[in-house]
């Protein structure tokens, strides 16, 4: 795993930053009031942030017969991660970024998407069926638009949701098994890894006050405020 740098001013000046997540990383999540992504482009110097999270949205590709296609197919939106990237190689946007921060696991978790399988080397869409090879996907995808391209991996904001139930799908995954699949990413690539679980959790109190929580998942503007000074000592 990648430990070399922190998220800090000097890094990040003058740098451009793609961010790919739920809705935890959308800025529509909180209206008109600071995320973490725009106290990274103010705080940081940044140069050019691009904020392609979407709202629902999972890592996993919705590929025919996951849970993820059979609650989406209809939608028009690509709202996984895979094709989230796909477009934007398309359309060349890719080559520019110096660093991506990737920020899923939530919606996943959700629905449920096997950890692995068998073929880990997906070249196409066509040949994802897992969590992991979603992120083996993305991250070919981002090297080969730039090989020096900085790629961060943020895992899941503590949610109350830490347990499969009640989920309306079965399959005997938790948070933790996608934490720990993500770690092993990290790994595996060499890339930085961030995991704030635990120390979101201690301000977890929406039931007393949502002062850092909107509700069970998603974080007020203060607790964006919270994880944007943890990835400042990561």
């Amino acid at each position: 795993m990648n430990d070399t740098f922190k998220i800090n001013k000097d890094f990040f000046a003058n740098k451009n930053l793609l961010i790919l997540g739920d809705s935890v990383s959308a800025q529509a999540t909180i209206g008109n009031n600071k995320t973490y992504s725009t106290l990274l482009k103010e705080e940081l110097n940044i140069n050019e942030l691009k904020n392609a999270a979407i709202g629902g949205t999972t890592l996993t590709y919705m590929y025919e017969g996951s849970n993820i296609y059979k609650e989406y197919k209809d939608n028009t939106e690509a709202i996984d991660a895979c094709r989230v990237v796909t477009n934007l190689s398309k359309n060349n946007e890719l080559s520019k970024f110096d660093y991506v921060i990737i920020a899923y696991g939530h919606n996943d978790q959700y629905f449920q998407p096997p950890l692995d399988e068998e073929n880990t080397n997906p070249i196409t869409l066509n040949d994802i069926h897992s969590f992991k090879n979603s992120y083996r996907y993305i991250i070919k995808t981002l090297k080969e638009a730039n090989k020096n391209v900085n790629i961060i991996i943020l895992n899941c904001t503590y949610s109350e949701y830490d347990i499969v139930s009640p989920t309306i799908y079965e399959g005997g995954l938790k948070y933790s098994d996608y934490r720990n699949a993500s770690k092993e990413i990290a790994d595996e690539y060499k890339l930085k890894y961030i995991d704030p679980w635990n120390y979101m959790k201690q301000f977890f109190d929406y039931n007393t006050n949502k002062f850092y929580y909107q509700d069970s998942v998603h974080l007020s503007k203060n607790g964006h405020v919270e994880l944007f000074k943890y990835l400042l000592n990561k």
